[in-house]
């Protein structure tokens, strides 16, 4: 949503404006606000009422203590994985026009198809911030890569206690609000890593598929999108 934020304004700044440019790009930002909208009402008022209608049923301060520790220790919640499948039938959608109108000469196919991928996205950011995952955004890469090499040095140089702030400052840069503990940096290098790597290796073999067949390239990540749902059932 960076560079769409700067191609709008790009577009609408010029000698000429140029149209069509401005289109694409307010469609993409205004799904993408729309995207975060009803994900915010998917995940985070659904786990806000969850959490007020056990904390009303529980029964003295020593279960309400006890509910307080559950949220806690939990690695994700039912929420999140209805918004993650909202996405991924927002994404099957998006393959199936793609695959069914990427031949079409009509510029509306494509404002369909940024209208679908804006408002996944939107979704998706909004749940994965519930997860918690120091370090890890997934719709934020140059956070990641921030995260990375802050706990990268920092495990280098042996100063982690002193270095906490920092990697607070690289926590907060890739949307999250997690306050790091000891060697919290240097534990999540592995997780952080992975993601850069499987980050490339989906970009590459998504631009292999498209050279070879156009029609199939959406589908690697609408798969892969149903798998992390399948994956997350079992989880705590």
């Amino acid at each position: 949503m960076t560079g769409n934020t700067i191609l709008l304004a790009l577009a609408l700044s010029g000698d000429q404006v140029d149209g069509l440019s401005a289109i694409r790009s307010g469609i993409a930002l205004g799904s993408y606000f729309l995207g975060a909208v009803l994900g915010t009402i998917i995940v985070s008022f659904k786990i806000q009422n969850r959490k007020e209608d056990l904390r009303r049923k529980a029964k003295g301060e020593s279960e309400i203590k006890a509910l307080e520790e559950a949220f806690e220790k939990e690695q994700w919640p039912p929420e999140v994985n209805v918004a993650i499948l909202i996405e991924g039938l927002i994404l099957l959608l998006f393959g199936l026009l793609w695959s069914t109108l990427i031949f079409s000469s009509s510029p509306f196919w494509m404002y369909a198809l940024i209208f679908l991928s804006a408002i996944a996205m939107g979704i998706q950011s909004v749940a994965i911030s519930h997860l918690g995952i120091w370090g890890v955004v997934t719709t934020y890469i140059t956070g990641t890569y921030t995260s990375f090499f802050v706990g990268l040095v920092t495990k280098i140089s042996g100063k982690s206690e002193s270095s906490a702030s920092m990697i607070r400052q690289a926590s907060s840069a890739t949307g999250q609000e997690q306050s790091p503990i000891a060697g919290a940096g240097s534990r999540s290098l592995p997780l952080e890593a992975s993601a850069l790597i499987f980050y490339a290796l989906g970009a590459f073999f998504s631009g292999l598929i498209f050279l070879r067949s156009e029609s199939a390239a959406p589908w690697i990540s609408i798969i892969a999108v149903f798998v992390v749902a399948l994956i997350s059932k079992f989880l705590p």
